[in-house]
């Protein structure tokens, strides 16, 4: 039972905080829940649940209270072993700290100098050559040692 448009009627919320005394919402009138029967159907019900709940007999025996009471206090009187876990994200963030020092700090490693191998300077023309002949090919080179098994002259075959 929501008041989002502008009706008359009162919403839940609205009946709840006039049950507590807490001053209607605006806009909204006490002698509305006597003159509408939605809403003082609505009224009554949250009277009566109301009414239930305080005049219920508690169902809570002595014993159990009793018996929560001491394990209450049983529990506040253990020895506190939470200070260890708790001094743990310290110990932690020194410990990191202290390895993130040592290694800024430690000597780095010489590097040996690697020899790169030289390139033979080649000729423009011997270049050009090379090339020409490498386009001029029908197969590549890599194909010559497979198609020399299937020549006609082939004198040994593959076992």
């Amino acid at each position: 039972m929501m008041n989002t448009n502008n009706s008359p009627h009162w919403n839940e919320s609205d009946l709840i905080n006039q049950l507590y005394g807490v001053e209607p919402a605006a806009g909204l009138h006490v002698r509305h829940l006597d003159e509408c029967p939605e809403c003082a159907q609505a009224w009554a019900a949250l009277n009566t649940r109301r009414g239930i709940l305080l005049t219920a007999p508690a169902q809570v025996s002595d014993e159990q209270l009793r018996t929560q009471r001491q394990a209450i206090w049983a529990r506040i009187e253990q020895p506190r072993r939470a200070m260890l876990w708790r001094a743990m994200p310290a110990a932690a963030t020194a410990l990191l700290l202290f390895v993130g020092v040592a290694l800024h700090q430690a000597p780095r490693p010489q590097l040996e100098p690697v020899e790169v191998a030289s390139v033979q300077s080649v000729s423009d023309t011997q270049l050009f050559t090379e090339l020409a002949s490498v386009v001029n090919q029908e197969s590549p080179r890599a194909a010559d040692s497979i198609q020399g098994l299937f020549a006609d002259d082939a004198t040994t075959e593959a076992q």
